[in-house]
């Protein structure tokens, strides 16, 4: 193999964050671990955990609107979303009253 090729070729595999941050990358939007803001990671975070339980409570309708609910197959699955969304509650729960404590 030729050494142009292989240095061209591991350039075009680094990642796409700068060397020396921390975070990671989501949705075009880089988070870094060292927000200063509390107030501001808190609503982000209640933001996010809402739209998680929205999401789970719309899995969850899908399953009861198709009438899985009474299959052995499903079950176990309805019961890990009910827990899931319980989690996420009381993880919402937990940020709002952080965030209004501080």
């Amino acid at each position: 193999m030729h050494r142009g090729y292989a240095a061209a070729s591991q350039k075009s595999v680094q990642r796409p964050w700068r060397r020396g941050m921390i975070g990671h990358l989501c949705r075009a939007r880089v988070y870094s671990w060292l927000m200063i803001d509390e107030d501001a990671v808190l609503k982000e975070t209640i933001k996010h955990l809402g739209e998680a339980s929205r999401r789970i409570q719309a899995s969850r309708l899908l399953i009861q609107q198709q009438a899985l609910v009474g299959d052995s197959n499903y079950l176990r699955l309805v019961a890990h979303l009910s827990q899931a969304l319980d989690m996420t509650e009381v993880a919402r729960r937990d940020a709002r009253r952080r965030r209004d404590a501080g």
